[in-house]
C-alpha cells in the first residue's frame, strides 16, 4: 500500500510553487533570445563603422642593400576622421627602430604614401614621403641599416590618442647575410 494522499494544503503550495518556477524559467528563456538578438544586431551595427586607419598597405618583404625587389617598402593607407599622424616601424619585439613621420596633420580619406628604406632612427619627410628608392637602398649614407627580420607599422592618431599597430608584419632581407 502506498502512502496516504498529501493533504490538499500541500498540494496546492506545490502546483503554485511549479507555476512560480514555470513562469520565472520561461522569462529567463524570453531574456536570453532577446539578447542574442540585441547582440546580433549590435554586431552587425559595429562591422558598418569605419576603423580609424583604413586600407593599410605594404608588400611582404624589401630588400634594401639589393637583390629583390622592392628596395625600400611601401606603405600606405588613411584615416577615418581628419588627424595629426605619426608613421613608426617596430620591431618583432615592439620596439621602435624608426620614425617616418611626426605630427603630419592628415586630412579624412586621404591617402599617405610613406616608405622605409630600412634604417634605424628618425626618417626626415625626404627620405619618407613618396620618395623613390634610391640606389644602395638606405635614407642615406648616415643612417645605419635594420638587422634583417620581421617589423610592423604602427599609426599614431594624435588627437584622438589612438594607437594602431599593424596586424601583420612584412619582412626586411639583407643579401649576403
Amino acid at each position: 500500500m502506498s502512502g496516504a494522499a498529501a493533504p490538499a494544503s500541500v498540494r496546492d503550495g506545490a502546483f503554485r510553487h511549479q507555476g512560480r518556477l514555470a513562469r520565472a524559467s520561461s522569462l529567463l528563456f524570453a531574456a536570453l533570445v532577446l539578447s542574442t538578438f540585441l547582440a546580433f544586431f549590435l554586431a552587425q551595427h559595429l562591422k558598418h563603422i569605419p576603423t580609424a586607419v583604413q586600407d593599410l598597405k605594404f608588400d611582404q618583404a624589401f630588400y634594401p642593400e639589393g637583390g629583390g625587389v622592392p628596395r625600400s617598402e611601401p606603405i600606405s593607407f588613411q584615416i577615418e576622421r581628419s588627424d595629426y599622424v605619426t608613421v613608426r616601424i617596430l620591431n618583432g619585439r615592439g620596439d621602435r627602430i624608426a620614425t617616418l613621420l611626426s605630427d603630419r596633420p592628415l586630412r579624412a580619406y586621404t591617402q599617405l604614401k610613406v616608405q622605409w628604406g630600412g634604417g634605424e632612427g628618425e626618417q626626415g619627410p625626404s627620405s619618407a614621403l613618396s620618395s623613390p628608392a634610391r640606389p644602395g637602398g638606405s635614407a642615406s649614407s648616415s643612417v645605419r641599416l635594420a638587422p634583417e627580420g620581421e617589423y610592423r607599422v604602427q599609426v599614431l592618431l594624435l588627437r584622438r590618442h589612438i594607437e594602431i599597430r599593424s596586424p601583420s608584419s612584412f619582412r626586411l632581407v639583407r643579401v649576403g647575410r
